[in-house]
């Protein structure tokens, strides 16, 4: 091997070793930062515990007593006295093998008492080593330690800014403003107002003018102490968060507070809701959506969307998704409407319709899109095989069919067009079959004074069959009685033909209604 072979070889070795070992210090860095943030987490956490379950004693500046041993710092319990409360492990390192001891701080306004309607507390947990690199903030070992943290409550100092801990949309004063690199954990506490803990809840104000106009960042929320309402911050105004003991939630100007279970999403939503159970379980998201004044259950999303219903009927279980829809509900239950200016007349229950503009006029009726006008669908188109079911044991009062011969040589099929688009169609005219046979199922009657008659095509496929088999019979009689060779049994055999071919057309005739879907 020449000496240019070797030493191309041994340049290979060490880069690749040089490279590995730069990754295993990379690997090695991100792993430390993990388990620093992990540690500082499990502290931050402990004193959680300890603000909650010391809040009263905190304001009054009693002792907390841990053990047989006073906390010497109730705003600042250290490690080991955490560890004395039970608050931490036994087993759990008083300073952190990454970033010296863990530093703890809480703070709370000095008007604070323990009567008080809500009383902020700030708890900070930090580490004071300095996490540098090459005398600049180690923005790596920083950013991994706050990556790791789920709750997003992590932060830190930089040189640049050293006064500030920051995190994800949130920002505190450091309890050390000369140093920066320092990492923490941060989190907020309402005393005695049974609000959550987030990094969004900012100190309260005493009145509604007193909510700060600039300086706001999107999802802050803050409580006003006189109105005893909280405010969300949603970028560019203070939106009311209503929340009731009945685990009602409201969020918007005027939206409803009644009733047991609800969520009100929006300017108006759920006004006028009633209180206790007569409205239960709502969800209504949009302007002035779901204005239902009773029932439960019911879900309405979009501008208008089941509003102004009707004050002394309950609508229940229904499910509305499109602006200005089933706006005018009334003794309805057990809806599914999908689209937009859907109208539903009273009482209706129990119908399903996806499109816009639907009049949804019937009980047990399913509309897609609407049967007349401009925007009437026209035809449906799918690869599926249409099916209904005709289970025996879903049936009962079993007997043969009427509907033979007789009603379909009374029928008169007819070429007509559709006013509404002008397209040429054949078929039968729904008041001649009714008159031709009064309580046919083919024969839809209108559900209302100015509703539409429709008919079921294939209801005459039955009717068919039996005519064919009652043009058999006739033939089978006539052989007997005459001959093979009789002019009555040719004529017979040409009528059985012709009644065959008519159900091959009706047929088809029947996949293309049901392509339109549309009552005629």
């Amino acid at each position: 091997m020449s000496p240019i072979t070797i030493g191309v070889s041994i340049m290979v070795v060490m880069m690749i070793t040089i490279s590995s070992a730069m990754l295993a210090l990379q690997d090695f860095g991100t792993a430390r930062a993990k388990a620093t943030a992990k540690a500082l987490q499990t502290v931050s956490d402990a004193l959680s515990k300890y603000v909650i379950n010391n809040s009263t004693a905190l304001i009054n500046g009693s002792a907390i007593m841990a053990g047989a041993n006073k906390v010497a710092n109730t705003k600042a319990p250290t490690a080991a006295e955490l560890k004395a409360l039970g608050l931490l492990s036994a087993d759990f390192a008083n300073t952190s093998s990454f970033g010296g001891a863990y530093l703890t701080q809480i703070s709370f306004p000095a008007t604070c008492t323990a009567t008080s309607t809500i009383c902020p507390f700030t708890e900070l947990t930090y580490l004071q080593h300095q996490f540098l690199k090459n005398g600049k903030t180690d923005l790596q070992f920083l950013g991994d330690a706050v990556a790791s943290s789920p709750s997003q409550n992590f932060g830190f100092s930089t040189l640049s800014a050293p006064a500030l801990i920051q995190g994800p949309g949130w920002s505190v004063s450091s309890p050390q403003p000369e140093l920066g690199g320092l990492l923490a954990a941060y989190n907020f506490f309402a005393h005695g107002s049974g609000l959550s803990t987030s990094q969004f809840w900012k100190s309260p104000v005493t009145a509604l003018n007193s909510l700060p106009t600039e300086g706001n960042t999107h999802g802050d929320v803050r409580h006003v102490t006189n109105m005893n309402t909280a405010y969300f911050w949603n970028g560019t105004a203070w939106i009311s968060l209503n929340s009731t003991s009945d685990n009602t939630v409201s969020l918007g100007t005027n939206a409803g507070a009644g009733g047991i279970q609800n969520t009100h999403i929006g300017v108006n939503a759920g006004l006028g809701s009633d209180t206790g159970a007569s409205a239960t379980g709502n969800t209504q998201v949009g302007y002035s959506a779901g204005m239902l004044t009773k029932g439960g259950f019911n879900t309405t999303i979009g501008a208008s969307s089941g509003s102004s219903a009707s004050s002394s009927v309950a609508n229940s279980f229904n499910t509305i998704v499109g602006n200005s829809s089933a706006n005018q509900l009334n003794g309805s239950s057990n809806l599914t409407i999908l689209g937009s200016n859907v109208t539903v007349t009273a009482g209706v229950t129990n119908s399903i319709a996806i499109g816009n503009g639907i009049n949804v006029n019937a009980s047990n009726t399913a509309y897609f899109g609407p049967t007349t006008g401009a925007n009437a669908i026209t035809s449906v188109v799918t690869s599926a095989t249409l099916a209904t079911t005709s289970d025996a044991r879903l049936k009962s009062n079993i007997k043969p069919s009427q509907y033979g011969l007789s009603f379909i040589d009374n029928l008169r099929p007819v070429d007509y067009t559709l006013i509404r688009d002008g397209r040429q169609q054949t078929g039968f005219i729904a008041q001649e079959v009714e008159k031709v046979a009064p309580g046919f199922p083919g024969v839809i009657q209108p559900a209302y004074a100015n509703g539409h008659y429709a008919l079921t095509y294939t209801s005459f496929i039955p009717a068919l069959v039996l005519s064919i088999q009652e043009l058999d019979s006739q033939l089978a009689a006539a052989q007997s009685q005459r001959g093979a060779s009789s002019p009555l049994i040719r004529a017979v055999e040409v009528s059985a033909f012709l009644v065959l071919l008519c159900m091959l057309l009706v047929t088809g005739l029947t996949y293309q209604k049901y392509k339109q879907l549309a009552p005629r």
